[in-house]
């Protein structure tokens, strides 16, 4: 008789939809759990979804599905980059596992790689940044947060070790407000250029395309 696969979710996933929605979105894990959960009937699977943020209670989880579970999907949270027993867990789990998360921004051998599959996600548009930025930066106006949007995406189109992202684009906007900068400019831009490009050769570059370039003049 076919048994269920475990959909484990650890640490604060909880709060998913509640934690920074402008951030992570308004879905809650209940809503993930509905739709997970039709998604396999209609695969003719069934799940058994489980959260706790408790690392010990998530192993006890991974044990039990040696007997109870034909596969393990995992999102572990925050356990997923610390915890060594978790890690012990699934190595003895001896049944299918899934793990989500996020690595394409840390190096991976090539072997594990291999075994991982990519979904991949775009950044978002200039308008969903902007309407971030306003809700992180309440100070911004929305010309300031149009213009550094703007300009962190031209910086994406760069050959840079770390293109910005969104939190990037907030950091920029929260310097030029600290320092009442309410325009981007080059001139401005160089001053704060720190705050959104963390290496020294990717600041090299920005200067390099032009900086009057980089902010839409």
């Amino acid at each position: 008789m076919p048994k269920p696969i475990y959909v484990l979710n650890g640490a604060n996933l909880n709060l998913v939809g509640v934690r920074e929605p402008t951030i992570y979105g308004t879905e809650t894990l209940e809503d993930i759990r509905r739709r997970t959960e039709t998604r396999a009937r209609n695969l003719g699977l069934e799940v058994d979804f489980r959260q706790s943020n408790a690392e010990g209670e998530l192993v006890n989880w991974i044990q039990e599905a040696r007997e109870q579970a034909d596969g393990i999907v995992l999102n572990a949270g925050a356990y997923t980059h610390t915890s060594v027993a978790i890690l012990d867990a699934l190595n003895a789990a001896n049944r299918p596992v899934i793990i989500l998360t996020s690595n394409r921004t840390r190096e991976l051998h090539d072997a594990l790689k291999r075994r991982c599959l990519y979904h991949w996600i775009d950044h978002p548009n200039l308008e969903q940044v902007v309407a971030i930025v306003r809700r992180r930066v309440p100070g911004a106006t929305e010309t300031l947060a149009v213009q550094v949007s703007a300009a962190a995406g031209r910086l994406r189109t760069l050959d840079l070790q770390k293109s910005p992202g969104t939190a990037e684009v907030i950091d920029w906007v929260q310097a030029l407000n600290v320092l009442g900068l309410t325009v981007l400019d080059p001139s401005t831009a160089a001053t704060t250029l720190g705050s959104v490009l963390k290496y020294r050769e990717d600041r090299d570059v920005a200067v390099g395309a032009g900086l009057a370039w980089v902010v839409g003049e």
